[in-house]
């Protein structure tokens, strides 16, 4: 159930009421509504599995109503139709959320605080439910959905191989150093063997294991939850670490970069579609980030051109993007035909990033192999030693 403060003016005076309830649209409200605000969100509370929607169920909803919408179809019996066909209860409450909300005028993007769902859906509907047409709209969010639907599944598929190495190579160390390094090592001390590096470094990783797993779970689940919590807290460790995923992480930062810019150019590019304002687009397609840092960079971006600044010296002053990009921003706007460059600009990050994840799925296979032929070098080494010194000492 969730808390909401709804401040709403009466008499020239701003008043506010607190309201506990878990669909705010069959309340009762008071008229004049200022702004409604969710007070009861606490560390976990949006994680919420009951009412999760997966992105396959919500790329299938917005693609058939996008069809219906343009056959011709109105919204509300569009959404009627849905509604029937669905057995999903999450999926007819989000729908007649949708339906209400543009019926009633009401702000949509608040009412989806209540699911799990994909953040671009809050954020789409946020800048576009009074702007624009309704149905390039919903086919645009279909478009945002489905493309950030497929860079996961490619991400998961050029990982899941070596993923499932490694953890079949972690079950035989589980075997390995419960029951075989045990008895190996009581071998080992009754015969007196000298023991090389390796196999000392073997039994301490055992003795470690054996003693200190507990502790070292405990210490790493704290350390991660205090991180968490310092970075939803902390504004300037939060920037600090957004900066570090954008700049810092070898090939992830760039295919993380890549993705958030290209959506950003796909989101503007389909504003710009619906023949808005090069500056609204700009300022309404920034919802889409999340990362701190590179929304710092938009942000200048829109400070620049509203401070009269050209589009092509906003771009440049940022240091976000090649000269490549650049080139065509400073094309696009002498040439007034900045819409056409945003949708290629667009169409390269798109290209930018399929490479990137070709190339990641490419270098992750052999480095995944290249560690765990390493750990197999080394038990080969750590076991098979003391053995040779021991058939030693038996031939003599």
């Amino acid at each position: 159930m969730n808390k909401y403060k709804i401040s709403f003016q009466k008499d020239t005076q701003v008043h506010s009421i607190i309201i506990e309830t878990n669909d705010l649209n069959s309340q009762t409200l008071p008229s004049n509504i200022i702004d409604i605000t969710i007070i009861n969100k606490k560390f976990f509370n949006n994680i919420n599995l009951s009412n999760k929607i997966k992105d396959k169920e919500l790329i299938l909803v917005f693609y058939e109503l996008s069809l219906m919408l343009e056959s011709g179809i109105l919204l509300d019996d569009a959404i009627n139709i849905l509604i029937k066909n669905r057995k999903n209860q999450n999926i007819i409450k989000f729908l007649n959320i949708i339906k209400n909300s543009f019926s009633k005028n009401q702000a949509i993007s608040k009412h989806f605080d209540e699911f799990k769902i994909n953040h671009l859906v809050k954020s789409f509907f946020k800048i576009s439910q009074n702007y624009g047409n309704i149905t390039k709209n919903i086919q645009a969010l279909h478009i945002l959905l489905k493309d950030e639907y497929q860079a996961k599944q490619e991400f998961i598929k050029s990982i899941s191989y070596p993923i499932v190495l490694l953890l079949c190579f972690i079950s035989s160390l589980f075997v390995i150093f419960n029951f075989v390094v045990p008895k190996f090592e009581f071998l080992l001390v009754e015969n007196s063997i000298t023991l090389s590096f390796a196999t000392q470094i073997l039994f301490s990783v055992q003795n470690i294991l054996e003693n200190y797993t507990h502790i070292i779970l405990f210490i790493f689940i704290f350390l991660f939850s205090i991180f968490i919590y310092i970075y939803k807290k902390n504004k300037t460790f939060e920037l600090l670490i957004d900066k570090i995923f954008i700049k810092n992480l070898f090939i992830l930062s760039d295919i993380y970069k890549i993705k958030n810019l290209y959506r950003y150019f796909l989101l503007l590019s389909l504003l710009l579609e619906n023949k808005n304002e090069f500056y609204t687009c700009i300022v309404q397609a920034k919802v889409i980030i999340k990362n701190k840092y590179l929304l710092n960079k938009i942000n200048k971006i829109d400070n620049l051109i509203k401070s009269g600044n050209s589009i092509s010296f906003a771009f440049k002053n940022v240091n976000l993007f090649d000269d490549m990009m650049l080139n065509l921003i400073n094309t696009g706007e002498h040439s007034n035909n900045i819409n056409k460059i945003i949708n290629e600009i667009k169409n390269i990050y798109k290209k930018r990033l399929d490479d990137k994840l070709k190339l990641l799925s490419l270098l992750i296979s052999p480095i995944f192999f290249i560690l765990i032929m390493s750990l197999i070098v080394w038990l080969i080494v750590a076991i098979f030693v003391p053995i040779w010194s021991m058939s030693s000492i038996i031939n003599i």
